[in-house]
């Protein structure tokens, strides 16, 4: 018995597949994910057309995500300060930005106090280059 000949068939439902799959978008962006059991305020800094940006305050509750940058990373590079609200836990680094006690988006990290803002250091998180990055922050 000759069997059908069922490549023809096999390569259509291959590219059919492949053309659905590719139309699903990949996820990007920059979670940031509170892992402990009380609410953080975060900022997050990054470098953007030129400059430096830093941005905040956004409010996590306690296991809970975030996504602080939606779409690609266009930086290898990106900073982030988190803060217990009310509390003594602090996620910083070595790396300042400029902060304010409100909601904030501020270019350029130098001459904070001169400009009215506060300064803060940020920990570093290497990300690679695109795609969509997860950085938790635990007790």
């Amino acid at each position: 018995m000759r069997f059908p000949d069922w490549r023809p068939l096999l390569s259509a439902a291959l590219v059919g597949g492949t053309t659905a799959l590719a139309a699903v978008p990949a996820k990007a962006g920059f979670d940031l994910c509170n892992r402990t059991g009380f609410p953080v305020d975060a900022a997050i800094a990054y470098y953007d057309r030129g400059d430096w940006v830093s941005a905040g305050w956004f409010s996590i509750q306690g296991g809970r995500c975030l996504e602080l940058i939606t779409g690609r990373l266009d930086n290898q590079f990106y900073y982030v300060f988190a803060e217990q609200a009310g509390g003594p836990a602090v996620w910083d680094g070595n790396h300042s930005f400029c902060i304010s006690n409100n909601a904030f988006e501020i270019v350029g990290h130098r001459n904070c106090s001169r400009r009215g803002y506060d300064e803060e250091g940020f920990f570093e998180v290497d990300v690679g280059y695109g795609g969509h990055w997860t950085t938790d922050l635990v007790d």
